[in-house]
């Protein structure tokens, strides 16, 4: 069973995340970015769920550390708003979903099936003015809603 890590979300989010994909996924939760490097290190995940907000983590410094680890961890990052420099970064390290709020539970879920599947995310369901300089990458997707 792979293994999907969530770091710095939202309670509620967690326990609606936990119902859609306890079957598929070993779990694990981390609330601060205090915690995440040692968590992320002890349990290897194969799925990075990550608030780009996340109290006290660097994300970009985050996903420098999966990739140092040989990149075999996927994730996807969670944003309040599209800030072209930042994921330009996010990017740059190997973050293959970025999703702007609001968005659901099933949202997420639908996403981490795809990258469960697929190596290649395909940007063209996403017809968002401010995602169209991202539309010719062939490993990135970004949900602006």
């Amino acid at each position: 069973m792979k293994k999907l890590m969530l770091a710095g979300l939202d309670q509620t989010l967690v326990d609606q995340l936990y119902t859609h994909l306890e079957e598929r996924y070993v779990l694990h939760h981390c609330n601060c970015g205090a915690e995440i490097l040692s968590d992320f290190t002890a349990f290897l995940p194969d799925l990075l769920v990550v608030d780009l907000t996340m109290p006290d983590c660097d994300t970009v410094g985050l996903l420098h550390a999966v990739q140092a680890r040989g990149g075999q961890t996927q994730a996807l990052v969670i944003a309040y708003a599209y800030h072209e420099q930042l994921c330009a970064q996010l990017f740059m390290v190997d973050a293959v979903f970025l999703l702007i709020r609001p968005f659901t539970a099933v949202t997420i879920t639908e996403r981490l099936l795809q990258l469960e599947y697929r190596n290649v995310i395909s940007a063209a369901s996403c017809n968002e003015q401010c995602c169209n300089n991202l539309h010719n990458s062939s490993t990135v997707h970004v949900d602006c809603h």
